[in-house]
C-alpha cells in the first residue's frame, strides 16, 4: 500500500504580493527571471505564483496551530501596516506629503524586514543563533543550581543537552520580529529625508528582484542611503544627509534606472523581475554577478536572546 504524501506546507512569501503587483500588467502577469541550467530563462507569472518558499518561517516543535504564527501574524501585520503607505507615495494626488508618522513606520519597518525575511538571510541567522545560543547558555552554568525549576533536569549538562536539541530555540524565524522591529533602525530611517524619483517620463523602466534593498554599507553614514523600486517608474529612496541626494541628482533618469537596475539585478539570488521580457540581455549579463554579503552581528542576537 503506497504511504500517502504529506500534506505541502503552506507558501510564505519573502516577496510580498503586495509590492509585486506594482510590475504586473492587465491580466495580473509580469516577468520572472530565474536561472536555470546556467541559463536565464523568463517566464510570465503572478505575485502570488514566485517569491515563496514554502515553510520559511514555520516554527519548528510547536503545536500546529502555532506554527504559521510568524507568517500569518507577525508577517502579515508588516505587510499590512506597509501597504497603505505604499498606495499613497505611489498615487500622483498624495505622495510622500500625505504619510503619517505611523505610516512612516510601516513603511521603515518593511524596509528593514525586506533584509531580514529572505532564504538567505534566515538560513545564516539560523547558523549564527545555533552558535550564540551555546555561548550565551554557558553564561548561566554556575547560576542554575539556583535557577532551575522541579521539572527541570538536576544538572546544567542534562539541562544545556536537552534546551539545544529542541529545535525552537535555534530556530531563526523565532527572532526575527525582533530584528524587525529593532526601535533604533526603525526610527533612524524614519529621521532620514525621503524622497520619490519618477521616471514616467522616461522610456526605461525600474525592475525588481528577490533582493531588492539598494543600499550604502551604512545608513547612518555620510552620503547613507537606503532605497527600493516600488514600481517600474518610481524609486523611493531615503538619505541621510544631502551629500547623497546631491549626487543622486546630478545623474540623469537613464542613469539612476540603470545604476538602481543593474544593482537590483547583480544581488539577486534566484529571482529578477520585470514588466516585460525587454530586459532579457540585461538580466543574463548581470543576474547574481555581485551577491552582496549578509549583514549580521552577534551582539544583535545576543540583545534578543531569552
Amino acid at each position: 500500500m503506497a504511504k500517502p504524501k504529506e500534506p505541502k506546507l503552506p507558501k510564505h512569501h519573502f516577496i510580498p504580493v503586495f509590492y509585486l503587483q506594482q510590475w504586473t500588467n492587465g491580466c495580473g502577469r509580469f516577468i520572472e527571471y530565474r536561472r536555470e541550467n546556467n541559463k536565464i530563462i523568463a517566464r510570465p507569472t503572478s505575485p502570488k505564483g514566485t517569491g515563496y518558499v514554502r515553510g520559511l518561517y514555520r516554527l519548528p516543535n510547536v503545536p500546529d496551530e502555532k506554527a504559521e504564527i510568524i507568517e500569518t501574524v507577525y508577517m502579515r501585520q508588516v505587510d499590512n501596516g506597509a501597504a497603505p503607505a505604499l498606495k499613497l507615495m505611489l498615487d500622483p494626488t498624495s505622495g510622500l506629503e500625505s504619510l503619517s508618522d505611523q505610516n512612516k513606520i510601516y513603511w521603515a519597518r518593511f524596509l528593514h524586514c525586506m533584509v531580514l525575511r529572505s532564504p538567505e538571510y534566515v538560513a545564516a541567522v539560523g547558523k549564527l543563533l545555533q552558535q550564540d545560543v551555546i555561548g550565551t547558555i554557558e553564561q548561566y552554568r554556575a547560576e542554575y543550581p539556583k535557577l532551575r525549576q522541579p521539572h527541570e533536569p538536576k544538572t546544567f549538562d542534562e539541562f544545556k543537552i536537552r534546551f539545544l536539541a529542541n529545535p525552537l530555540n535555534v530556530s531563526a524565524a523565532r527572532i526575527i520580529p525582533q530584528l524587525a522591529d529593532s526601535n533604533a533602525i526603525v526610527q533612524h530611517i524614519c529621521r532620514m529625508s525621503w524622497k520619490i524619483i519618477d521616471f514616467h517620463n522616461s522610456t526605461h523602466r525600474l525592475l525588481t528582484s528577490d533582493r531588492p534593498i539598494i543600499m550604502t554599507n551604512g545608513i547612518g553614514i555620510p552620503g547613507g542611503h537606503i532605497g527600493m523600486p516600488i514600481s517600474p517608474t518610481q524609486l523611493f529612496i531615503a538619505f541621510h544627509d544631502d551629500e547623497g541626494y546631491r549626487k543622486l541628482r546630478a545623474l540623469s533618469a537613464k542613469e539612476i534606472i540603470r545604476n538602481a537596475n543593474t544593482k537590483v539585478v547583480e544581488q539577486a539570488i534566484s529571482y529578477v523581475y520585470g514588466f516585460s521580457d525587454a530586459d532579457m540581455s540585461f538580466v543574463s549579463r548581470g543576474f547574481g554577478k555581485r551577491v552582496a554579503t549578509t549583514p549580521l552581528e552577534t551582539g544583535v542576537l545576543r540583545r534578543v536572546m531569552p
